[in-house]
């Protein structure tokens, strides 16, 4: 199993189907080899986003203009990038997907659920938390998992937007969990 776990430039370790968060020391990210790949540069106005076959950086979030069965209150307070996914990612992979997601402050993310697990790591503000009826707080760091069909909501406590990155994947590789979108539970 050794053999299997490998630490990402990102600080997430992944160990099989298990991902954890790490931190990493400032000079790691300057010593880290760099990619072979030729990137597309895009330049936007706060930074320049690069990606490769296999990378993605400098990334930005965007509002979606409609997503399943979601109020467009919510959509409006929510900014949401696809990284790696079976369709619609930056980097395609048909069993998992990899998205970033911002909230704003005040957001309240109601009652959904999904076929497909979820693991959230928070990277910034805070939130107050229901997953399957258990409520907590969430801060930098927290790592949540969301097993298929439990409801779970966040409401947006920090001044500043939450933010997170989050991991789906097709248990036993069943891609048919990627027809269904998550649905909002009371819209």
């Amino acid at each position: 199993m050794l053999n299997k776990i490998r630490t990402l430039q990102t600080g997430l370790l992944f160990a099989g189907s298990v991902v954890v968060a790490l931190p990493l020391p400032a000079q790691s990210i300057a010593d880290s080899p760099k990619f072979e790949a030729t990137p597309e540069v895009i330049e936007n106005k706060t930074r320049t986003e690069e990606k490769g076959k296999y990378f993605i950086k400098n990334y930005e979030v965007a509002r979606m203009p409609s997503y399943s069965n979601y109020p467009q209150a919510l959509l409006d307070a929510m900014q949401v990038r696809g990284l790696i996914a079976p369709r619609g990612g930056e980097i395609q992979d048909s069993d998992v997907s990899v998205s970033a997601i911002q909230l704003d402050p005040g957001t309240h993310y109601d009652d959904h659920a999904h076929e497909f697990p979820e693991i959230y790591v928070f990277i910034s503000g805070t939130a107050e938390a229901t997953w399957g009826g258990e409520t907590f707080s969430v801060n930098p760091g927290t790592v949540t998992h969301c097993p298929p069909n439990v409801p779970h909501a966040l409401k947006v406590t920090s001044n500043e937007p939450l933010r997170a990155i989050i991991f789906n994947w097709a248990p036993n590789g069943d891609p048919s969990v990627w027809k269904t979108p998550s649905k909002m539970l009371n819209p």
